[in-house]
């Protein structure tokens, strides 16, 4: 069984199927059928791209402009979920991009009611009304958008652990949510293929005015946490990284050139904390935060430079960095922490959207430019951060560390609690860190981590 993760061929005068029109799409298999099918979902998901929504258009002047929505973590309290509406709007109205890209974490599973086996309607109820806060803008204003899921949109339940990335005893898994997004009018959300890991792993075309296609925009499903055994943050595993692979050359073959793309996936590749240890690479903007990567570095980067398809690879999940390196010819880093819930910080509260316009000349080359958009208005061109950059950061946060609660009768440190939801993910902390209360245990946390600015 497989998704439909790519649209093709003669997408610039598809008309929007109803719901119905959807082929099925099965949940998440297990782990022992992975990759089996890998071969035939790349093919299939090409094969069957003669349906579509409508495609995505370079403008009259041969620009293309994509909106970054990181973080917003709808959900917590009304008060926020307002305000993160209004920073929609304002990124939109300023903006006017042809595409947003919601980079996970649109809604904060932390603040949702508990949910076991059989019990689930509580939170997929919840999670269906801040799906539906979290969209309004975009479905209001028809922007077309896209979704990528991060550690904090699917909704794990209180009984079974399945391995990490295997999701059908959640609450609320990753393809339910998928589908769901599907159906609303100007998403471009694909359900991709159940025989990898993840669920938001597509692609989408962006077409040129004589109907022929000029870039790509990848997405690709993190998961949420650990990595292959791994204790840790989530990743994009090898079954998805061969799937990249594969229809990317499928892809090259059809156009009968490599086309440029970029792409998106909620939680960093192992090599934006290498990149930012490097004195040698050229960084700019702000690390004001230890960078939470992939547990485990399953190549993904590697294959990126290998098939040379791809401009950048952008980021969310760190509230508190925005900085963006070009490491081994290819630029990674993050957006900027969009909206008003989740934890906050010296760059988190100063909400902002990564904005990137490609540019196709008449030669065919397509060139790019990225800056941030404030929410007061101000473009932000990020300057360099200057070498030596301190602090350097051997691991990634979370590979290493234990689970550990908050201690005491009384609430510790705001920035305590930070440290134990970005380094354990524990729900607890999370809500404590987003102003939702405090939370009593037996164990004392770490120091908080130091904050540095670049």
């Amino acid at each position: 069984s497989s998704g439909l993760p790519v649209r093709t061929a003669a997408i610039a005068h598809f008309a929007r199927p109803s719901p119905r029109a959807r082929p099925d799409r099965a949940m998440a298999l297990p782990s022992s059928r992975r990759g089996a099918g890998l071969a035939a979902a790349v093919a299939q998901c090409l094969a069957l791209a003669a349906w579509a929504r409508p495609a995505l258009q370079l403008r009259e002047d041969g620009t293309f402009k994509i909106a970054l929505f990181c973080d917003m973590h709808y959900g917590e309290s009304a008060g926020k979920d307002n305000r993160s509406s209004l920073f929609q709007r304002t990124m939109l109205h300023v903006e006017q991009p042809d595409l947003v890209v919601i980079d996970g974490d649109a809604s904060s599973n932390y603040a949702a009611p508990t949910c076991g086996a059989g019990n689930t309607s509580a939170c997929r109820d919840w999670f269906e009304k801040r799906w539906r806060d979290f969209t309004h803008p975009l479905e209001e204003s028809k922007t077309p958008y896209a979704y990528t899921l991060g550690n904090h949109d699917r909704i794990p339940g209180v009984t079974g652990s399945p391995p990490p990335g295997i999701e059908t005893g959640y609450a609320v898994p990753d393809h339910w949510i998928m589908k769901r997004d599907e159906t609303n009018p100007h998403s471009l959300t694909e359900d991709g293929p159940a025989s990898i890991h993840g669920a938001s792993n597509y692609v989408l075309p962006i077409m040129g005015s004589n109907g022929q296609r000029v870039a790509y925009v990848w997405l690709l499903d993190s998961s949420d946490n650990s990595c292959m055994g791994k204790t840790g943050w989530g990743c994009v595993y090898p079954d998805q990284v061969e799937w990249y692979r594969q229809t990317s050359q499928q892809l090259i073959e059809q156009d009968g050139r490599v086309l440029p793309g970029v792409m998106f996936h909620h939680i960093p590749l192992v090599e934006v904390n290498t990149a930012w240890n490097d004195p040698t690479t050229e960084v700019n903007g702000t690390r004001g935060e230890s960078v939470c990567c992939f547990s485990v570095n399953t190549g993904l980067f590697e294959a990126v430079r290998e098939v040379g398809n791809i401009w950048g690879v952008f980021h969310g999940h760190d509230h508190n960095n925005d900085f963006v390196a070009l490491y081994k010819g290819i630029r990674i880093g993050f957006g900027r922490k969009s909206g008003f819930g989740g934890y906050g910080g010296t760059v988190a509260d100063r909400p902002g959207s990564r904005i990137f316009q490609l540019r196709s000349e008449a030669d065919g080359n397509v060139t790019w430019d990225t800056w941030i958009r404030e929410l007061s208005g101000a473009k932000v061109i990020q300057q360099r951060a200057v070498a030596p950059r301190t602090p350097t950061q051997a691991a990634c946060c979370g590979t290493t560390s234990a689970l550990r609660k908050l201690s005491g009768d009384e609430q510790e440190p705001l920035e305590a609690a930070r440290h134990a939801c970005r380094a354990d993910d524990d729900a607890g902390a999370c809500r404590v860190a987003a102003g939702l209360g405090s939370l009593r245990a037996k164990e004392a946390l770490p120091p908080p981590e130091v904050t540095i600015l670049a």
